[in-house]
């Protein structure tokens, strides 16, 4: 789901809260399935503390770099991360937005919701939305 500037995505994963959170914040897991199919995870930095920053570079498969970073606003173990979200272009970041993703139990499984706010505009909406249902896709084969 998407409106003019908010994208609104739930999926079921076949883990619990901790393990899916994990998938969000260790980095080694993260190089998995970050980033849409067939994308590739050049480079990536995490600090994983609140005001910390992040900073990933996906390569496409024709070779073309996007580079997007952000600094955590929240991380609670395992129900919440929140993060800022800003595109890079000549090495600096764009207009932010903000990335909020829960865990939530569903017996041995975990309801994700990732809902990604404040974006500029709805033709971004619908990027992020084919880009993270692409992403999450990803991690959801990491359980497959």
């Amino acid at each position: 789901m998407s409106s003019a500037n908010r994208v609104e995505i739930q999926r079921r994963l076949k883990a619990k809260p901790e393990t899916v959170y994990d998938a969000w914040t260790r980095p080694e897991i993260i190089a998995r399935w970050w980033g849409p199919e067939g994308v590739s995870l050049a480079d990536h930095s995490f600090d994983l503390t609140e005001g910390g920053s992040w900073r990933t570079v996906m390569v496409s498969p024709e070779g073309k770099r996007h580079i997007v970073g952000g600094v955590y606003r929240e991380l609670r173990r395992p129900h919440r991360l929140v993060t800022t979200w800003a595109w890079e272009e000549g090495g600096v970041p764009g207009a932010a937005s903000l990335v909020t993703v829960t865990f939530e139990p569903a017996g041995q499984e975990t309801l994700m919701t990732l809902i990604h706010d404040r974006l500029v505009d709805e033709d971004s909406a619908a990027a992020h939305t084919l880009g993270w249902n692409s992403s999450l896709n990803c991690l959801e084969a990491l359980w497959a």
